[in-house]
């Protein structure tokens, strides 16, 4: 099934464009309806940037909603601050740019790994996870996440049971998935 609708992805670095952008294609949508919002060059922090563009992309993805169907996925580690703690603070860097924050009406997904996506592809590679634990290893490419992809479309689509406690920031995330539904 192909999507017409236009996916904008906010990402804090690569690991994170490649995993959603793949999850997005398995989810259906077309790889051109994708894109991918530049990641910060040099040694910036990706999660800075993550926040400075947020409140920019989410007025821009209102003025567009009226045209052109389309959702905005933003991905950012959620570090010592957790997943509520990322989303307060993307809202409070909203109210201060004098933008509203998201609301259930804005097809507007925010996935918030804790600590970083290595502990998902961790735990969707069939490891225990602890989200108080910050140190998973990383892949060794950032394409190699094709397997854990498919893992968790199957485990959002409710077509896989695992034996491992599922982090909590995954479930909010396949919950955030749910907004992007028809």
């Amino acid at each position: 099934m192909s999507r017409k609708a236009e996916l904008i992805l906010l990402c804090e670095d690569e690991q994170h464009q490649v995993f959603m952008r793949r999850f997005f294609t398995k989810m259906g949508w077309l790889r051109r309806k994708i894109r991918e919002i530049p990641l910060p060059h040099g040694s910036g922090s990706g999660e800075k940037h993550v926040r400075d563009r947020f409140p920019k992309e989410l007025k821009a993805y209102r003025r567009r909603r009226n045209r052109v169907h389309c959702s905005l996925v933003v991905m950012i580690d959620g570090d010592r601050l957790g997943v509520e703690g990322r989303i307060r603070q993307l809202d409070d860097e909203c109210r201060e740019q004098g933008i509203d924050p998201r609301t259930r009406d804005d097809m507007v997904v925010i996935c918030v790994p804790t600590w970083q996506i290595e502990s998902w592809i961790a735990y969707l590679d069939g490891q225990h996870v602890d989200e108080n634990h910050r140190r998973y290893p990383k892949l060794l490419r950032p394409r190699d996440c094709q397997a854990h992809v498919n893992v968790l479309l199957e485990m959002c689509q409710g077509q896989r049971e695992s034996q491992n406690p599922v982090p909590d920031s995954l479930v909010q995330s396949c919950r955030e998935f749910g907004r992007l539904r028809q």
